[in-house]
């Protein structure tokens, strides 16, 4: 390991540490949304010159970093690595072992429920909602000092004020530390990691996926991101109007006081 590798490693690790030791949050509504994270899980970025069975191999061989499982998820560029039970304050050093290696180019810690079931996962990227369409110099004079490799602008389907920024895998602050100071600088709608969700729930109707209303990320209500943080209580009592309900409908039977 060169001498530049060796200190951007012990970066990235103070990073995650530091991530770790402290009461995580990120800002939803400008609020913050505190949540704990997996004691035996971590989402992993690999280098894309290095094979998969390499991959597996050099882990399943490691037995210090006590590897249980690695499994595909929906991104493509992240492989959910899962380890043998550990405690709250080893995950951090495990990372901290896998981003060691000359093949993992990203950690990211997953994030848990009040079950322990795994919601979402951190990234190396953020997403920023200017205020208005001409602040575009605020966010590049904003992101000027942080470790940003790229600034992505909003495709076709996205908000034309809402980029991601891409943070340098070996950069010395997380995606969810720039995100969080962003946001606190008062210069922005709203800036947050964008995150990894593994949570799917659905209402059970076969056309929940084509409910533009719940599942778009700008316009709509963003149901998924919701779900991440809470799927509801049953005494917390709602209205409805509308010019006729069905009560019979199998999604409100037996659901009306």
């Amino acid at each position: 390991m060169n001498m530049k590798r060796l200190i951007i490693f012990c970066l990235v690790c103070i990073s995650l540490t530091n991530i770790y030791t402290q009461n995580l949050f990120r800002y939803v509504d400008s609020e913050r949304h505190y949540f704990n994270v997996s004691p035996n899980k971590v989402v992993v970025k690999f280098n894309e010159n290095i094979t998969e069975s390499a991959v597996e191999s050099s882990f399943r061989n490691n037995a210090s970093l006590q590897v249980s499982d690695i499994s595909a998820i929906d991104y493509k560029e992240f492989k959910l690595v899962h380890f043998y039970d550990n405690t709250r304050n080893s995950i951090s050093q495990l990372a901290n072992q896998l981003i060691s290696n000359d093949a993992v180019l990203f950690v990211g810690y997953v994030i848990v429920d009040e079950t322990g079931r795994k919601t979402a996962a951190l990234t190396n990227q953020v997403n920023v909602r200017l205020k208005s369409n001409d602040d575009f110099p605020i966010l590049l004079e904003a992101i000027a000092d942080y470790d940003i490799i790229e600034v992505k602008e909003p495709d076709r389907w996205d908000d034309s004020r809402t980029y991601r920024l891409i943070v340098n895998c070996f950069s010395g602050e997380s995606a969810l530390q720039i995100a969080n100071e962003l946001h606190e600088t008062g210069l922005f709608e709203w800036a947050s990691p964008n995150l990894i969700l593994f949570i799917r729930y659905a209402s059970g109707d076969p056309h929940f996926h084509r409910q533009w209303g719940l599942i778009n990320p700008v316009y709509g209500i963003r149901a998924w991101q919701a779900w991440t943080i809470t799927t509801g209580v049953p005494y917390i009592k709602i209205a409805v109007l509308d010019t006729g309900v069905d009560l019979n409908h199998p999604d409100l039977i037996n659901k009306f006081t």
